[in-house]
């Protein structure tokens, strides 16, 4: 009876889920008019890098704004690393980092300042996790310089090391390359790649910079008013044969038939 009991036991054993995020059937229409998003359904695995491409008005911004329940959707469910979005939040958003739409900061305040008053509302976040994530976005040598000062590329590169303070298994970016120059591209791009294939870190990133997603993202998807018309590993979509403007100009012609 007893081995029989530990057998059930046994096969009853649920496997852990492979997905950091899943969307089902997920809209959003904002009150006022304009657009909008329309019945999303995306999987997207743990350790990927998945590329939002589309236009300006696409419905990016929305879709990220809506995984991190900063709009709430009209219709549908959003799973993030194995907690319901809108029934169990703070454990689905406890090992999320994310920056959505502006890189806010302190501006009469110092990058290491910054950090510190952002690690308050984390758990675990040491003095010297905040000077290694200085070291990650390229901001040690500017640690003390008032935040008023630096560029755009360089708030930029503090907002990212904001996300990052926590060790998140999921990273949320919206347009993470802009106003970076060269140099601030590529160390983003190593951080990012680094994180995900060393780490097993997923990221999700909105663009609108064709180049940037070939060279970064895992697997892609496209979107034009407000649907995702195509979503897959880049190698599946892209093959020999097509480069990322074709793979987009054929989504747009087939409605989405490939998602």
């Amino acid at each position: 009876m007893m081995q029989r009991q530990e057998a059930e036991l046994t096969t009853s054993v649920v496997a852990p889920s492979l997905s950091a995020v899943e969307l089902t059937n997920v809209s959003y229409a904002y009150k006022k008019g304009g657009r909008g998003i329309h019945n999303i359904h995306l999987t997207v695995g743990k350790g990927e890098v998945f590329g939002l491409f589309g236009p300006n008005g696409s419905g990016k911004t929305t879709l990220l704004k809506a995984m991190t329940g900063l709009c709430k959707i009209d219709e549908g469910e959003i799973s993030l690393l194995g907690h319901d979005l809108e029934n169990d939040f703070e454990r689905a958003m406890e090992g999320v980092g994310c920056v959505v739409e502006q890189a806010d900061a302190y501006m009469y305040m110092n990058a290491y300042q910054n950090l510190k008053i952002a690690a308050r509302y984390k758990q675990d976040v040491s003095a010297a996790r905040i000077h290694e994530v200085l070291d990650q976005v390229g901001l040690s040598a500017y640690k003390k310089e008032r935040v008023s000062r630096y560029s755009l590329g360089m708030k930029q590169r503090l907002a990212l090391g904001r996300a990052l303070l926590h060790n998140p298994q999921l990273v949320l970016l919206d347009e993470p390359t802009n106003g970076l120059d060269v140099e601030g591209i590529t160390l983003v791009r190593q951080l990012i790649t680094e994180l995900s294939q060393e780490h097993g870190v997923t990221f999700i990133i909105s663009s609108h910079l064709l180049g940037e997603m070939e060279r970064l993202c895992t697997h892609v998807g496209f979107m034009k008013d407000g649907m995702l018309l195509q979503a897959g590993p880049v190698n599946n979509l892209q093959g020999k044969q097509h480069t990322f403007e074709e793979l987009y100009a054929q989504a747009i012609t087939s409605g989405g038939a490939g998602q």
